[in-house]
């Protein structure tokens, strides 16, 4: 078996549920970022022994646990340990050795890990009681010292192995263990077999390839005006006294200190044939000197180029960033909102000269895009600005940033989705850190008192649909209830089914939909939103519409033209947005949009993206959900359906989202290997147990959450 201990993590309210977990492990004195796990799962650390802390944290509800691991106390094998003579004498000890034992549990778990229990339990024997001091059996030594006298029952074979055990007495642990009562019938014995280990999931990792520059706390040697970069030789320099944090950065005044990199080529210069990708985290303060405008990273202007390759901008009033390139008449930008003060965040640009796209992300998804087509030359000999604008032939501070910078990459490559989100998931425990935080009860009961549960909208209200809800609907026939009021839709063509866990209606094929028959809400001409969770097909032969509208003109809201995958809306011809869609085929999105009769803005899983539209559907009356009604159009898998007769702002389609995203975590599929043991039959009466490995279950009861161990209990939030 395997010498590793570990823990498990279950909860019957949280199962399924994916959670940030983070180890402290106090032997090592080191942090392990465990990642994203599915309630439940295993972890066995590489020294072998968990002791430390666990903070399990669940983004959907905003809760942190801790479990407090101490140090493992597995359960002693109760044999006698015999007295030895002064010289080294082998002293045979009676062990059952089977090789690659696997610990008896008749039963593999769906991860892939064998699932330590408690206590042997042979058959036909008596059941241990964990409240009985161990019966030791007395078995024959090999040593010509005072030990047992053999008796004439069967001893298992032994394996001659040297113990210096220099006491007299045998000595168990005080460790409740089952009592071991030979009986004169045959004890089965597992056939051995391979050990299963479990593998834990790796810790994000930042991706290297390509990277020219890498600045970071850490690269910092605590004093004097240099920030070294971790790789090449592309240093920045420090100017005005920023304040150095150790773990956070370099927090800038937003009047006098700021931060200066060379211009090189490839590292931080580009052209407009290139690839390259620029990643910065930082924390905007409030009161910036300029709040329309300050300049965080920007490559301009010492030399009075009236190009750059880039340049990164906070808008303290709108809460947004502005990223764009520029080749001193085309001026290609990107504005992205969700960037509130005293807020850490990641925002990566992605400059792709070849594919002529720039695509800009928040926190590891993607806020918008726009086409460089026809952008022209846009390199520049200018200084990188960090906190502030290169002064024209001066070099001093312009348009100045106030906040803390930690980090700074660049790449002269493109990244992708994927590699921003690793990058992402690398970083976030640095700046989002899971803090445990415990409110004290005014009694003697340490009662954890748990963050507040986000909530749906509720006001103004008017269409609630949920695949999810059995009041919704019930799980059988083609009438689809409305939680808030009476406009009952029906499935035209569209099935019920439950994709990966997740309860939805399949809108995949022909034209079958969601619909209402009769005449639906009046969208308002002052404000309407609509919310919805849905899976995009990935196929773009045809239009994809995901809700339609009806009236004099009949309107699609949310549609996608074929042969492209930019997010838009459709009254007498196609209304881009500029989003591209392509990375978010075939997972589940919450999609909102907030319009009026002149207007329309479109969130991503709670953020803005792409560009208002000057056109709306208000005055429209609701119609359908999931495709259009007569031609095929079909959108992919819809869950659910909220629409609201006023706009909602930001703030509460980011509840929403917090509210429902839980639900929509997919579960990878993990392979079931069930082990059969064959039993063999052998004279042995006194088997020796194996130890068991120790393990914490989290265990849900109301409010409080318990840790677990065979020894005892003890729960902390």
């Amino acid at each position: 078996m395997s010498n590793n201990y570990g823990f498990r993590v279950t909860s019957t309210e949280y199962s399924g549920q994916t959670c940030l977990v983070t180890f402290l492990d106090t032997t090592l004195n080191e942090t392990f970022e465990l990642g994203v796990e599915t309630i439940p799962f295993d972890y066995f650390p590489a020294d072998g022994t968990p002791q430390g802390k666990v903070f399990i944290y669940f983004s959907g509800t905003d809760q942190t646990f801790v479990i407090d691991i101490t140090q493992p106390n597995p359960s002693p094998t109760p044999t006698v340990t015999p007295t030895v003579t002064p010289t080294n004498t082998v002293t045979p000890t009676p062990t059952v050795t089977p090789t690659n034992t696997v610990t008896p549990t008749l039963t593999v778990t769906p991860t892939n890990t064998v699932t330590p229990t408690l206590t042997v339990t042979p058959t036909n024997t008596v059941t241990p009681t964990s409240s009985i001091t161990p019966t030791v059996t007395e078995t024959p030594t090999n040593t010509p010292t005072n030990t047992v006298t053999p008796t004439n029952t069967v001893t298992p074979t032994v394996t001659e192995t040297p113990t210096n055990t220099p006491t007299n007495t045998v000595t168990p642990t005080n460790t409740s263990t089952p009592t071991v009562t030979p009986t004169n019938t045959a004890t089965p014995t597992p056939t051995p077999t391979n050990t299963l280990t479990p593998t834990p999931s790796p810790t994000p990792n930042v991706v290297t390839d390509n990277l020219q520059l890498y600045l970071q706390p850490s690269s910092y040697v605590g004093s004097g005006t240099v920030w070294d970069t971790t790789v090449g030789s592309t240093d920045a320099t420090l100017s005005g006294s920023p304040t150095y944090n150790a773990l956070s950065g370099f927090t800038f005044n937003g009047s006098s200190s700021y931060g200066r990199i060379p211009s090189v080529n490839g590292v931080t210069n580009f052209t407009n044939s290139d690839q390259y990708t620029v990643e910065i985290w930082f924390n905007p303060s409030n009161g910036q000197p300029n709040s329309g405008e300050a300049e965080l990273l920007e490559k301009w202007n010492l030399n009075n180029e009236s190009r750059y390759p880039y340049t990164i901008r906070f808008n303290e009033n709108n809460s947004s960033m502005l990223v764009a390139a520029y080749d001193g008449s085309n001026f290609r930008q990107v504005s992205v909102t969700g960037f509130t003060v005293n807020t850490w965040v990641q925002l990566v640009a992605v400059f792709d000269f070849v594919g002529d796209t720039l695509t800009v992300y928040r926190n590891g998804i993607s806020g918008g895009t726009t086409s460089l087509v026809g952008v022209n030359q846009v390199s520049n000999t200018s200084p990188v600005g960090i906190a502030g604008r290169v002064a024209t032939t001066t070099g001093n501070l312009e348009v100045p940033f106030k906040g803390t910078v930690g980090i700074i990459r660049m790449y002269d490559t493109s990244l992708t989705s994927t590699q921003v989100l690793q990058n992402y998931n690398a970083d976030k425990s640095k700046y989002i850190p899971v803090t445990p935080t415990p409110t004290p009860t005014p009694t003697n009961t340490n009662t954890p008192t748990p963050s507040s549960t986000p909530s749906i909208v509720s006001s103004g209200l008017v269409i609630q649909l949920d695949a999810y809800d059995s009041s919704s609907y019930p799980g059988t026939g083609t009438t689809v209830f409305d939680i808030t009021g009476g406009y009952n839709h029906t499935l035209s063509g569209a099935t019920y089914t439950v994709l990966n866990g997740i309860k939805c209606f399949d809108c995949t094929t022909g034209n079958n939909r969601v619909d209402y028959n009769a005449t639906g809400p009046t969208l308002p001409n002052s404000g309407y939103t609509y919310i919805t969770w849905a899976r995009l097909t990935p196929s773009n032969t045809v239009f994809r519409t995901l809700l339609y509208t009806k009236g004099a003109t009949k309107i699609t809201p949310i549609t996608i033209p074929n042969g492209t995958n930019t997010l838009g809306y459709w009254d007498t011809a196609f209304r881009s947005s500029g989003y591209d869609l392509s990375g978010q085929t075939s997972v589940w999105v919450q999609y909102a949009i907030v319009g009026t009769n002149s207007s329309q803005k479109f969130y991503i899983n709670g953020s803005e993206v792409g560009s208002q539209i000057a056109f709306g559907s208000g005055g429209n009356t609701h119609w359908g959900w999931g495709n259009n009604d007569i031609v095929a159009q079909p959108w992919g898998h819809v869950a659910n359906m909220y629409f609201y007769n006023r706009q909602l702002n930001l703030t509460e389609i980011t509840q929403q989202y917090d509210y429902l995203a839980p639900r929509f975590a997919e579960p990878t599929p993990t392979p079931t290997t069930t082990s059969t043991p064959t039993v063999t039959p052998t004279n042995t009466k006194t088997p020796t147990p194996t130890p068991t490995e120790p393990f914490f279950i989290l265990i849900q009861n109301g409010d409080i959450l318990t840790a677990q161990d065979g020894s005892g209990i003890e729960y902390q939030h």
